[in-house]
């Protein structure tokens, strides 16, 4: 039915992945196998984080692992997600997102996530980053407005 529910428990499902794509991070973990944030100032850690990983290919598996890693290490700052408004018009691939808490990356929806006082995790960019960016070089792709 729709509109469609965030999913929590689906969202550790991707933690099998962690293996097959030699996933790994650097991040430092504390006593309880939290993630410890960046040294954050106290007005930083109360304030929304926007976290992006870039860039992302054609199928985002990255997505699912940052999705499942997210969830496992970073459980209290977990939001929501955005996609491309095509990815919700494929009807798999929109319901795996609503289960992992995204939803479109149109600036209504980013905006009342955020009001919301949800961290967003994105993934900027896509096709044409890939071909643009190169080792040791990020490209990011964007449409001039105004």
């Amino acid at each position: 039915t729709y509109p469609h529910k965030p999913w929590p428990r689906f969202r550790s499902i991707f933690q099998l992945w962690y293996s097959l794509f030699d996933f790994h991070h650097n991040l430092n973990l504390n006593g309880n196998g939290m993630a410890e944030p960046a040294a954050l100032t106290q007005k930083e850690s109360q304030s929304l984080l926007i976290c992006a990983m870039h860039p992302h290919g054609v199928i985002p598996i990255q997505a699912f692992l940052w999705m499942a890693f997210c969830d496992q290490y970073l459980p209290a700052s977990y939001g929501f997600g955005a996609a491309a408004d095509v990815a919700m018009r494929i009807p798999l691939i929109r319901q795996i997102l609503c289960w992992g808490s995204a939803g479109s990356a149109s600036r209504n929806v980013l905006y009342k996530g955020l009001a919301n006082d949800q961290n967003l995790f994105i993934l900027p960019g896509g096709v044409a980053e890939i071909f643009s960016s190169q080792p040791g070089t990020h490209v990011v792709k964007a449409s001039r407005r105004g």
